[in-house]
């Protein structure tokens, strides 16, 4: 299914392609998403992971009945809205034949006829008792606590859980959940996993992204330690 009918767009160059066959995704990413425990998934940036997450849950929206899948980010707009709209491109490009008849859809919620299924993308403000309830970019949300407190009802009533980030510092609840024991399990993305990234792709997109030797260590290198933020010292 991913392989085959799920297309993706590189939101930079507007290049639209299947979505690629590297080894982490087939051989780490989809069995440990697709795993009913849940994970937490501390990753480089750039690495598929929110496009992941939207194939998944349209996958499961489209194609089985009664489910309420939930995917959190940091705001409503633009973050909500962009996850929106990639589960919408991907459904928009499956052929015809694999598009389950949809009741409504708008800028943050898609509801299919016939099935009781809907995908949410929300920043918060409501508990929803889903059958999967994904956070993405887990440290960067302001009041990461109360995230984390929202798929509540997800958890008690047997739901999954997913964690997604980038590491942002000790001072949130990515980290803390991190760091503890516990159901979920946990997963690392480094950016070398990716066949085609090397030491000069590292040079280029430090230069384009405009990143300190800070930042890079944090994003990139799966670092907790390096604080966020300007120092008050150089």
């Amino acid at each position: 299914f991913l392989f085959n009918y799920v297309w993706t767009k590189d939101e930079a160059s507007g290049q639209i392609s299947k979505f690629p066959r590297y080894p982490f995704i087939e051989n780490k990413l989809i069995p440990e998403y697709l795993h009913p425990a849940g994970y937490i998934l501390l990753k480089s940036r750039q690495m598929m992971a929110s496009w992941l997450s939207a194939a998944v849950n349209i996958w499961e929206c489209n194609f089985f009945k009664g489910y309420t899948n939930v995917i959190r980010s940091r705001a409503l707009d633009p973050e909500a809205k962009a996850l929106k709209s990639r589960c919408q491109f991907i459904y928009n490009h499956f052929p015809e034949w694999l598009q389950m008849e949809l009741e409504y859809e708008n800028t943050t919620q898609m509801v299919w006829k016939h099935r009781n299924t809907q995908l949410i993308c929300t920043a918060g403000g409501r508990s929803y008792t889903a059958h999967r309830f994904t956070i993405d970019e887990f440290a960067h949300i302001e009041n990461s606590e109360e995230a984390l407190s929202e798929a509540g009802p997800t958890l008690s009533s047997g739901g999954i859980l997913n964690l997604i980030s980038s590491p942002n510092g000790k001072h949130n609840a990515f980290y803390r959940r991190w760091q503890e024991p516990g159901s979920l399990r946990k997963v690392t993305l480094h950016w070398r996993e990716h066949p085609l990234r090397d030491d000069d792709w590292k040079m280029q997109t430090k230069l384009r992204l405009g990143l300190t030797d800070a930042a890079w260590i944090r994003e990139f290198e799966l670092s907790f330690e390096q604080p966020i933020g300007q120092p008050v010292y150089a």
